[in-house]
């Protein structure tokens, strides 16, 4: 866990008060997966995607100074992102237009989507992406085979034959699938708050 994250400060606060190289990392290290999540559940292709990417990452890094944002952080990138993408279209279509351009299905009807529909797919994105920050996080702070302890036997394996494969008690499965649980919810609420 990086040591800079053990600040009770946010993500946004550090980044509008100090616009800096090192923020600019922090951020685009931090919500770089968000925003390729975003754009997979819109259906763009790979190349769509990575040039998005960017785009959303400038757009966003350079109006979060002077943007007040009511309501969720998420949310409002979500928004951005859409936004961009659509502009992206609209100008793909305009240099083209004696060729088709043609829109995935997926793309146009994220964009025809009412705002619950949209906070509800935010709120899903988000949690898989924290969820899977908070894993990569803790993982470097379990042994391997304890990890794959908690793994298999969070898929309903059988605890016995989890036990026998990998030389463990099975009173120690139990435990050990209580720490990682309880590390991962401590660093999912961890990452909620630094994030917001």
């Amino acid at each position: 866990m990086p040591p800079e994250l053990n600040t009770r400060q946010t993500l946004m606060e550090k980044i509008r008060s100090c616009n800096d190289d090192k923020s600019w990392e922090e951020y685009a290290h931090y919500y770089r997966g968000y925003i390729l999540a975003l754009l997979r559940g819109m259906g763009l292709n790979h190349h769509d995607q990575e040039d998005l990417l960017q785009q959303v990452l400038l757009k966003s890094w350079k109006s979060l100074p002077q943007t007040q944002i009511t309501g969720r952080f998420r949310s409002w990138l979500l928004v951005v992102t859409r936004n961009t993408a659509r502009d992206h279209f609209k100008s793909k279509q305009s240099r083209h237009r004696k060729q088709e351009v043609e829109l995935n299905s997926s793309y146009i009807n994220f964009h025809n989507m009412s705002e619950p529909e949209i906070e509800k797919i935010a709120d899903e994105e988000w949690m898989l992406y924290i969820s899977k920050l908070a894993w990569e996080n803790i993982s470097k702070d379990f042994k391997s085979t304890l990890l794959e302890a908690f793994l298999r036997s969070s898929d309903d394996e059988e605890i016995s034959t989890i036990s026998q494969d990998l030389g463990i008690s099975e009173s120690s499965i139990y435990v050990y699938k209580q720490r990682v649980q309880k590390a991962l919810m401590k660093e999912v609420l961890r990452l909620e708050a630094y994030l917001a």
